[in-house]
């Protein structure tokens, strides 16, 4: 997914996130510590990756494995 596509994922399944009370460790399945990766790209060897637990966004080498959710539209 996009980064705005990820980050409706995460506040579509948690919303107590959006006003700080939510649970930062897990969603789910999903591992709000864990970084995951974005569809926007960064560099032509760097993708865009975020981590849900306080929306740090980062460069992510494309050698290196990070999880993924699929977004359907």
């Amino acid at each position: 997914p996009s980064l705005p596509e990820l980050n409706v994922i995460v506040q579509a399944n948690n919303p107590d996130l959006i006003n700080g009370t939510g649970d930062d460790n897990t969603l789910g399945d999903f591992a709000m510590t864990s970084y995951y990766w974005s569809s926007s790209e960064y560099a032509d060897d760097t993708g865009l990756v975020e981590r849900p637990s306080d929306g740090l966004r980062s460069g992510g080498s494309k050698q290196i494995s990070y999880v993924v959710r699929c977004a359907r539209r």
